[in-house]
């Protein structure tokens, strides 16, 4: 609620403070808005290895564009919070939690291959810097086995992107587009394996590949053009 009173209350600032100006022939090369909601993939600890799932983030960042005929530079930030648990399923427990925010800087080109000013599709890519941390714990069952996790990771990439603008009027609109990261990350694993109280292990690593994900829903967005 916190989050989604700021971001309403910043947009609702820009409007107002431009709004008291005298308009020009400049004035809708500028554009703010935010992100609605996001399809993307998050990671989960599942019998003891990491995998990915995908997650709805609601309300998750804010970004402005610039505008130069069909060119379009923006930036964004993002940042988004999980927290699943603690569940019991039977004697098995688990938690988890998710944080991650990223800063992107990048360019678009609008195609209007529909001969319209309403929807108007588009491409790009933007770079990408990337700070996460997820964290939780899982097991139990008969044999009391459970892990604790922790795993601290940065990443630098780019974001090809496509999507698609809907103009409501000459000043609101709504963005939806897809894209892909493709980043190499560096991440610091922990993982604590226990049984009956007692450690069995401690595995400690520090890794760094390259990893390629998929984001159904980037962002969709509702944006201000002033």
């Amino acid at each position: 609620m916190k989050k989604f009173l700021f971001l309403t209350l910043l947009l609702l600032y820009c409007v107002y403070s431009k709004s008291q100006t005298i308009l020009t022939d400049d004035y809708k090369k500028n554009e703010i808005g935010v992100n609605l909601f996001s399809l993307l993939p998050t990671p989960v600890y599942d019998l003891f290895k990491f995998d990915y799932s995908y997650s709805l983030t609601y309300l998750g960042g804010i970004y402005y564009k610039r505008h130069v005929n069909n060119i379009i530079l923006r930036v964004l930030i993002t940042y988004r919070e999980i927290h699943e648990g603690p569940t019991n399923i039977g004697d098995w427990m688990s938690e988890r939690k998710y944080n991650e925010g990223i800063l992107k800087f990048g360019i678009n080109r609008q195609i209007n291959i529909l001969n319209s000013k309403t929807i108007i599709p588009y491409f790009g890519a933007d770079l990408l810097l990337k700070l996460s941390n997820f964290e939780g714990f899982e097991g139990g069952g008969f044999t009391g086995t459970y892990a604790s996790y922790k795993n601290q990771s940065k990443g630098i990439g780019i974001s090809p992107i496509i999507g698609f603008r809907i103009n409501f009027t000459k000043r609101i609109a709504m963005n939806i587009e897809t894209s892909v990261d493709l980043m190499f990350l560096d991440s610091e694993i922990n993982t604590t394996v226990h049984q009956h109280g007692d450690q069995l292990s401690n595995l400690y690593s520090n890794e760094t590949e390259f990893r390629n994900y998929w984001n159904p829903i980037s962002m969709c967005t509702i944006s201000y053009k002033f």
